[in-house]
């Protein structure tokens, strides 16, 4: 999911992408990517012990950004 952040007081010009994928031991894997808008950011993996457990670490992370601002594309 893909959410971005604008605020021109500030010049803020942010993006924040969460994904889950799976590693090459078929375990799932959040992967967070962020950044300013224009650079190639940040990324952190964090493997979980489920799907489950990786939507709702997903779920919980996209909330936060929303709660601070963040907006989704489409």
């Amino acid at each position: 999911m893909l959410l971005y952040y604008e605020n021109d007081k500030t010049n803020a010009l942010r993006f924040y992408n969460v994904s889950i994928e799976t590693d090459l031991f078929n375990e799932p894997v959040v992967v967070r990517n962020w950044g300013r808008k224009g650079t190639h950011g940040k990324v952190k993996r964090v493997v979980c012990k489920s799907h489950g457990e990786a939507i709702t670490a997903m779920e919980v992370l996209v909330g936060r950004k929303i709660r601070k601002g963040y907006k989704g594309f489409g």
